[in-house]
């Protein structure tokens, strides 16, 4: 097999030999501007402070959990940051029970349908680095400490999250299984970056620049541009459209 950077340049070759159009994932649309205060009272979140968001995808992760509430009491000497902890179904009640001990104000769901809400509420994602996942924080625009699932036999989600990495926009830290080792790397992360706004504000804008919040788009509009007569595709070229 190709290592990635070789896939990379023989799928581009071969799109550019076949006229294929190259999009992206498509994602739930970014934000309007000065959207942020209306997703914070939608989430029930405190607009004074900054927001850092925890998820794991639909499910959940575990060892993201475990690594976040292993950071609570460090959490707690940020008085002007809140969490966001979306948890999955199977850690929400030891997820939930766990912040209410501790004195970070913290929203704890097991899962929320409005993703495009919660990113656009957060300040700094902590994440899996599944496509979809990342072609949302990249849409939006969001700083972000990544931690791959460690489970693929391809580890593909390393793949997606060095891209970002190498373009500025996140911080990667291997999943070790252990809460013991994933606990201290990611308070280094957080640390560094709760701390630093010209850090964060850097990296989101490079999030930003990485992004395709427009794909949708231009994936309806293509097949549109093939299958509507002429008039409807010429008409409905650049904008949004539900498929």
């Amino acid at each position: 097999m190709l290592p990635p950077c070789s896939r990379c340049s023989v799928f581009r070759a071969a799109c550019r030999a076949l006229s294929v159009r190259l999009s992206a994932r498509a994602a739930r649309g970014a934000p309007l501007a000065g959207y942020t205060p209306i997703a914070l009272a939608r989430l029930g979140l405190d607009p004074a402070k900054k927001t850092l968001l925890v998820t794991g995808a639909s499910q959940g992760a575990r060892t993201i959990n475990e690594a976040v509430v292993a950071n609570a009491d460090f959490l707690d000497a940020f008085a002007d940051w809140q969490v966001l902890h979306l948890t999955g179904d199977a850690d929400f009640e030891t997820v939930r029970a766990a912040w209410s001990k501790r004195g970070v104000q913290a929203k704890v769901l097991a899962y929320t349908e409005y993703m495009a809400d919660a990113l656009a509420a957060a300040d700094l994602v902590v994440s899996r680095a599944g496509a979809s996942t990342l072609a949302e924080i990249t849409a939006v625009g969001r700083a972000s400490v990544l931690f791959p699932y460690p489970f693929h036999k391809d580890r593909h989600q390393s793949e997606n999250a060095r891209c970002l990495e190498r373009g500025g926009a996140a911080l990667v830290l291997e999943d070790e299984i252990d809460p013991n080792a994933n606990a201290p790397k990611l308070r280094e992360a957080l640390e560094e970056l709760i701390s630093d706004g010209g850090r964060r504000e850097a990296m989101a804008g490079a999030a930003r620049r990485m992004g395709r919040p427009h794909a949708a788009s231009m994936i309806a509009d293509q097949i549109l541009s093939w299958t509507a007569p002429t008039g409807l595709a010429a008409a409905t070229r650049g904008k949004s459209v539900l498929v």
